[in-house]
């Protein structure tokens, strides 16, 4: 989601009407077993009547599949950033899971 949410940022996720939600709203929803938070770029009616959701992260060419309401789990409603401190934490901790997932294959 850089450049609005970078590594180490903390993000406040509240809960969300899946009614209310809009374009432009960041979410927080689960993707085969993963929460993801990208920006919702379009609202649609499925064909069912039903709605459905197509978000994208904001460094991203293409949209994610499209999310069934229920698997929002909140809306962003702040953004902390980091310090410089915490992000090179972060990038630190990124590149020993990355080794650690390579050694052991």
């Amino acid at each position: 989601m850089a450049p609005t949410i970078r590594d180490g940022d903390r993000l406040t996720v509240g809960p969300t009407d899946p009614a209310g939600i809009r374009p432009g709203d960041i979410i927080l929803f689960n993707q085969t077993e993963r929460p993801i938070v990208h920006r919702v770029v379009a609202v649609l009616t499925g064909s069912d009547g039903g709605t459905i959701v197509v978000a994208r992260g904001d460094a991203k060419r293409s949209a994610d599949a499209p999310i069934d309401p229920r698997q929002i789990v909140g809306k962003v409603v702040a953004i902390e950033p980091a310090t410089f401190l915490s992000r090179r934490r972060s990038a630190l901790v990124a590149f020993f899971r990355t080794l650690g997932a390579r050694l052991r294959g």
